[in-house]
């Protein structure tokens, strides 16, 4: 996937409280993905491998159109601009819901009407730039507030050779999540402990790789571990109530493509500034913000930051724990405590890494630790929880054993005790100096669930259209 990551800003969406998604549209600029289609042959891949385009959504065309309905069609709205000059460039608009839009200019890239014609899309005729911005407008207006996004991981290209053949592909729609428990107001005034791991494409492009067992280990352990800390009860339940540090967890994208979703996440914590405000709503207009509840965030409140890498070895070892890094200047004694005990109660070993050697490349390294340093929060901690050593091979470390045919019932039983071992580091963390006094038992009852774990592994390395996708997207059934 060839990304220019100076010009690309994937969007950072927020799981509120309310289960809302604050921004759910993927936007690098404040207009869309603009994603240029240059010859026929790109045109018809477009149309060949399009998302599915629902006749529910023509009529926020307006006036000025006239669209034509394809029954049983799959694609998206071929829109026809004729006077944006003659250097006008084509575009895919892809929005947050499933609208996708192309302005095509008269131009030499070897666009016709006889091309148009034979389009298998509908089609909508635009004359004039006033009708486009219309559209443009109602068109982000269309976006989805609330929801998922399992099975819409490609808008536009669900083909994964022709998306990684595009010049600015965001094949998971170049959007990162992060979430709490509590609301923005009582955010902006908690101690905070991030707890971080990355999504990216080669986990979604399951047509040409099964997935990504290795990397997609962090995010299912992540995920199952929320879970967990959810489904408290009893001293658990109690002891958790009574936290001292607020847990918001995030998951960031395009980590291997610079850490552009951490970088962005880092920034907007850090110097967000919105230009333009629309007339309603806490969101932002230019740069485009669905909330703006991450300024409830601040550096110098994070008390510590967990970033959960690929927690299996596919390599066909027997897993016997993890592997704790810390900075080189950092022995992360909180982090590392609670991990260690946490890990003790599972009878997994966590190892530190070698004191001293330079931290794995991931969010922590690349962008949150040196947004605290430059906030002035030097006292913050950083642990990378992983299943390889202090020596790696990055080749090892990420892509090459993203085989979903390498789960097994073993892999899968290790990483659901990895996705424990991580929520119990989060809950002793949160607790504070309580932590220390917990009883064995209390902790004991943290655990993942086993059969959420095997779910989570179907779905982001062997198939999108998975029980669970279909139960939170009834569509997808």
């Amino acid at each position: 996937v060839e990304l220019n990551a100076s010009t690309l800003s994937p969007c950072v969406r927020l799981l509120s409280a309310s289960s809302t998604i604050g921004c759910s549209s993927s936007l690098p600029s404040t207009r869309g993905s603009l994603i240029p289609i240059a010859t026929a042959t790109s045109s018809t891949n477009l149309m060949e491998n399009s998302a599915k385009y629902t006749k529910g959504m023509f009529d926020f065309f307006g006036p000025g159109g006239e669209a034509v309905q394809l029954d049983g069609s799959e694609g998206v709205a071929l829109v026809n601009v004729t006077s944006v000059g003659s250097d006008a460039v084509t575009y895919l608009c892809v929005v947050g819901g499933p609208v996708g839009v192309i302005l095509v200019g008269r131009d030499d890239r070897g666009w016709s009407d006889d091309l148009t014609l034979q389009c298998a899309i509908p089609i909508v005729r635009i004359a004039s730039d006033e009708i486009a911005a219309s559209l443009w407008a109602q068109a982000l207006d269309n976006s989805l507030g609330t929801g998922v996004e399992i099975g819409t991981a490609m808008f536009g290209a669900r083909n994964a050779s022709w998306c990684r053949a595009r010049s600015s592909c965001q094949a998971v729609g170049g959007q990162s999540v992060w979430g709490t428990n509590v609301t923005s107001e009582e955010l902006a005034e908690a101690s905070v402990m991030l707890v971080t791991t990355h999504m990216d494409a080669a986990a979604f492009l399951q047509d040409d790789a099964v997935g990504a067992a290795a990397d997609m280990s962090g995010l299912i352990g992540l995920l199952a571990a929320v879970d967990s800390l959810y489904r408290l009860s009893g001293d658990a339940r109690t002891a958790y109530d009574a936290r001292t540090v607020e847990p918001v967890f995030a998951v960031f994208n395009g980590e291997t493509w610079a850490h552009m979703g951490s970088r962005r996440f880092a920034r907007d914590v850090s110097s967000f500034h919105c230009e333009v405000r629309p007339d309603k709503g806490s969101g932002c207009s230019i740069p485009y913000q669905d909330s703006l509840d991450f300024a409830s965030l601040s550096w110098d409140r994070v008390r510590s930051v967990l970033d959960v890498d690929a927690l299996v070895d596919m390599k066909g070892a027997q897993p016997t724990g993890l592997w704790a890094h810390a900075g080189p200047n950092d022995t992360a004694p909180s982090l590392t405590q609670a991990a260690t005990r946490a890990g003790t109660s599972l009878r997994l070993t966590v190892t530190p890494a070698t004191y001293g050697t330079p931290l794995p490349d991931t969010a922590l390294s690349a962008a949150l630790l040196p947004a605290l340093r430059a906030a002035g929060n030097e006292a913050a901690e950083g642990l990378v929880l992983a299943e390889y050593p202090a020596t790696f091979d990055p080749a090892q470390q990420h892509s090459i054993f993203d085989d979903g045919r390498g789960w097994t019932n073993t892999t899968i039983a290790s990483l659901c005790d990895s996705a424990s071992l991580v929520a119990r580091t989060v809950f002793l963390t949160a607790l504070g100096p309580a932590g220390t006094s917990v009883p064995d038992a209390a902790l004991a009852s943290v655990s993942a669930n086993c059969s959420l774990v095997a779910e989570l592994v179907e779905c982001l390395t062997v198939s999108e259209a998975c029980p669970l996708a279909q139960r939170l997207l009834p569509t997808l059934a």
